[in-house]
């Protein structure tokens, strides 16, 4: 009788101890994607080349004179994903919060508007 208290007791501080590791995962990993350092990408918005910058649904929409200027790819790398280029638009999202894909487009409409 008193082994099988012995490997209850040992089961449940396993279980404890295992339920802890996966909360403390799972909360770094959601700090992580409600996180984006906007400073990473504003150098790429230059305010000579961007015309408009707006804020459709989840995404942040980007109008340039000339989209070929623009460094879609350092964009990628700085984050950002979803990215579609029509025509003269860059629409892009950086996490799947759409607050703080409203804040970085607030960013970037400051930024370029020079505020």
């Amino acid at each position: 009788m008193e082994d099988y208290l012995v490997y209850i007791a040992l089961g449940s501080v396993l279980l404890t101890v295992f339920t802890i590791i996966v909360l403390v995962s799972r909360s770094r990993e959601i700090s992580q994607k409600n996180s984006f350092d906007i400073s990473n990408i504003l150098p790429l918005f230059d305010n000579d080349n961007v015309v408009k910058v707006d804020y459709i649904r989840n995404k942040i929409v980007v109008l340039f004179k000339d989209v070929t200027q623009f460094d879609v790819k350092t964009l990628h790398i700085k984050g950002a994903t979803g990215i579609t280029i029509v025509g003269d638009k860059v629409k892009f999202y950086v996490s799947e919060s759409n607050d703080i894909n409203e804040n970085v487009y607030k960013s970037i409409k400051e930024f370029v508007e020079g505020k």
